[in-house]
């Protein structure tokens, strides 16, 4: 019923409900968010708007948002910090850690479990495992790799994966205070994407781990640590397996970006550091190293060459979206997070 009406206050006030995200409504230099009963307007005639729902529902405007769905929300200096600091806090006295020694990464470098261990389902594994995963999917990309590597493993939790998991929190103690940071931005590429694979980096099943992180002006604005369906036999395959499921995202986001502003003159640019796969993506014909590859994947090829999107060669250790493929060293970790923006609370 809440929403019957809003469409109403939408349709009356010249708004339009995307056919992208059925969450927004956009009209001009205003958009809405609507998510279940809350709701977010941005915009330099937001003011409107507001008087208009206020009018039809008696609400109150509470002002400048600080909180919405569990993320703190800080606004200062033409940047925006997202945070998740209590829910942090709240994560670290449910497990009675918080008085436990931090760390400066939230996995070992190259970690893998001891598969020849017992399971121990007395573990309240997946509890801890399903509350990381809320807030790396939030706000805290930088433990995204270490909890999706947990999450392979909820049907058989174990001492050293339990061990693993507590050491991303003693991670996030160390790190509360950090945010994803959004800031103006002076790049001339308004949506870019990274991918990234770890060929065969599950010791068990040999399978590969593929990274996506997309940009929109420099900012992070959505990532993903996936483990990859298939064996990829070579490291060019592998690569290509991410770059697919990349750029999968990435036209999301351009059709996304083409109906906000009315135009479609929106070039996404995909940076891989791998030329081979890059290779494969502009051969338009099969060969012996790509012919086996589920027609799924020749996605990317498609969207290339109708110059939807385009591919770009990147330097490794300028592909950011390695931090999401697997567990780095403390330095290049480090490096990495703050390329992603999530940075020091100033």
């Amino acid at each position: 019923m809440l929403e019957q009406a809003i469409s109403r206050i939408h349709d009356n006030q010249g708004f339009e409900r995307s056919q992208t995200d059925f969450c927004l409504y956009f009209k001009e230099d205003v958009w809405l968010i609507l998510w279940v009963d809350d709701s977010l307007i941005v915009g330099k005639e937001a003011s409107t708007i507001i008087q208009a729902l206020e009018l039809e529902f008696n609400a109150k405007n509470l002002g400048e948002p600080r909180t919405l769905l569990g993320l703190e929300l800080n606004r200062r200096s033409h940047r925006l910090f997202i945070s998740q600091e209590k829910i942090v806090d709240g994560l670290l006295k449910k497990f009675r850690m918080e008085q436990c020694k931090g760390a400066r990464s939230p996995m070992e470098e190259r970690f893998q479990p001891t598969y020849a261990e017992d399971t121990d389902l007395n573990l309240p594994f997946r509890e801890l495992v399903g509350s990381l995963m809320y807030i790396s999917i939030c706000s805290r990309p930088d433990i995204a790799f270490a909890t999706s590597f947990l999450s392979r493993h909820l049907h058989k939790p174990t001492q050293s994966l339990w061990k693993a998991g507590k050491r991303i929190l003693q991670y996030l103690k160390t790190t509360a205070h950090y945010s994803l940071v959004y800031t103006r931005s002076n790049s001339k590429q308004e949506l870019e994407a990274y991918s990234d694979s770890d060929w065969a980096g599950d010791q068990q099943d040999r399978k590969s781990t593929s990274g996506t992180a997309i940009f929109i002006y420099g900012n992070l604005i959505a990532w993903s640590s996936r483990k990859q369906q298939t064996v990829a036999l070579s490291t060019a395959e592998a690569e290509y397996l991410a770059a697919a499921s990349t750029a999968t995202d990435l036209v999301h986001f351009r059709q996304l970006a083409c109906e906000v502003t009315r135009s479609d003159k929106v070039y996404p640019v995909l940076k891989i550091d791998n030329q081979s796969a890059i290779c494969l993506i502009k051969n338009y014909e099969n060969s012996k190293r790509s012919k086996h590859i589920d027609i799924r994947a020749h996605f990317i090829k498609d969207q290339v060459e109708k110059q939807i999107i385009s591919v770009e060669y990147v330097p490794t250790d300028h592909n950011v979206s390695d931090i999401l493929t697997k567990a780095l060293g403390t330095i290049k970790f480090c490096i990495f997070r703050k390329d992603i923006g999530v940075l020091e609370n100033d």
